[in-house]
């Protein structure tokens, strides 16, 4: 995702949000001549276009999370 879409804004404060941009960035390993792809692709969106807008119906979800930091719980599924 690289933005949230938003109307524009009414006496200083900004609408709701009602969809997002992304680009397509494919991870490929370095020993690998083709890009990752999911495990469980069930329900994903499958786009290799560079960049797309994605409108949405009912709401927007944003949510991160990551185990970079914790060594521990990352070597648990990736032992390098």
């Amino acid at each position: 995702m690289t933005r949230l879409v938003r109307p524009a804004s009414v006496e200083g404060h900004p609408g709701r949000v009602v969809g997002l941009t992304a680009t397509y960035t494919p991870r490929i390993l370095p020993s690998a001549t083709e890009p990752l792809q999911s495990y469980r692709a069930d329900g994903n969106l499958d786009l290799t276009q560079p960049r797309i807008a994605i409108g949405a119906t009912k709401a927007v979800i944003l949510a991160t999370g990551g185990n970079t930091s914790n060594v521990h719980f990352r070597r648990m599924f990736d032992p390098r």
